[in-house]
């Protein structure tokens, strides 16, 4: 195939931006491999947006020859198995500055796949991306994955995305680590097995707490004990 032949096959795919391809995915597969890199970089593209085996085998096939740099981290949205972790983590380790589009697929891929394994993956790209938008994706993955520790979430109190401070500062007056969990007198607890008002992931294992004496709202532990519940 000519270079005019690949730049036009290229041009008529991006017809299809953002968008399932409707035909059959086989010619997309061919040209995710081919060595013009703004057809491979459509078709790869294309092909995200479907679940299909054969995508699974492309994606793992472009990783390991090419790296995080064939764009096919996002093939796996999709198309992602519990297996594929260990490959995720030994490409993510080794970049020291995370690209922002590689903060995005890894987001993506965790926002809807929970693997307990995620950590390691979810913690270096959070500490070594250079997008502050991309990174409350990752923190909001750490939670789906349910890895998301109290340090992560008091230093969201501090983050340099503004959005990410208003919603918490909404919510935590003060850090997890300096919470007081004496009730006062007159206070109505709400009991809810999560609190779910944090950047639209919730805190594991608070509740929401209002004092009406004092007019404040502040975290509380869960009171998990049986007795406590069946006496509100």
């Amino acid at each position: 195939m000519c270079k005019n032949d690949e730049t036009v096959k290229a041009l008529l795919l991006m017809m299809f931006w953002r968008r399932l391809f409707p035909l059959d995915i086989a010619p997309l597969i061919e040209y995710a491999n081919s060595n013009s890199e703004l057809l491979s970089e459509i078709a790869i593209d294309k092909l995200g947006y479907t679940k299909d085996k054969r995508i699974h085998d492309l994606a793992i096939h472009l990783l390991e020859e090419k790296g995080l740099d064939s764009h096919a981290l996002g093939l796996l949205k999709k198309n992602y198995r519990k297996t594929d972790d260990d490959i995720i983590r030994k490409l993510i380790v080794k970049v020291s500055s995370v690209p922002q589009y590689v903060q995005g697929d890894i987001a993506d891929i965790y926002k809807h796949h929970r693997s307990a394994n995620a950590l390691p993956i979810l913690l270096h790209v959070y500490q070594n991306g250079y997008c502050t938008h991309c990174r409350h994706g990752i923190v909001q993955a750490m939670n789906h994955c349910k890895v998301l520790s109290d340090g992560i979430i008091e230093e969201c109190l501090h983050d340099s995305y503004e959005d990410t401070r208003k919603k918490s500062n909404m919510t935590v007056a003060y850090p997890p680590s300096s919470l007081t969990f004496t009730l006062a007198a007159g206070s109505t607890t709400i009991i809810a097995p999560t609190f779910a008002n944090y950047l639209g992931i919730g805190f594991a294992g608070y509740q929401l707490e209002q004092h009406e004496q004092h007019d404040h709202r502040h975290l509380c532990k869960l009171d998990t004990n049986p007795n406590h519940l069946a006496n509100q």
